[in-house]
């Protein structure tokens, strides 16, 4: 399995219920992957900013992505592929 490494900003569609997310699309350098699993999540904290990660496939690749609920931003910080 092939690891890259980005910190690249992206959009992505999810629906926050109850304290939770989960990340439905990934938009990445003008691409949209459409989420079929996320197959890990988990918080952590640098200071005040509360960091939200997910590991997320789209069937094919794996992306690891952190939304930072200081900035609402998210960023994509790693992808998995099998090529």
């Amino acid at each position: 399995m092939e690891q890259e490494r980005w910190n690249d900003p992206i959009r992505v569609g999810a629906v926050f219920y109850g304290g939770n997310i989960r990340p439905g699309w990934v938009e990445w350098r003008s691409i949209r992957y459409n989420m079929v699993r996320v197959n890990y999540s988990w918080e952590d904290g640098q200071g005040m900013r509360h960091l939200r990660w997910f590991a997320v496939s789209d069937g094919v690749n794996i992306f690891e992505i952190c939304f930072d609920a200081q900035f609402s931003e998210w960023r994509i910080k790693g992808s998995y592929s099998s090529g």
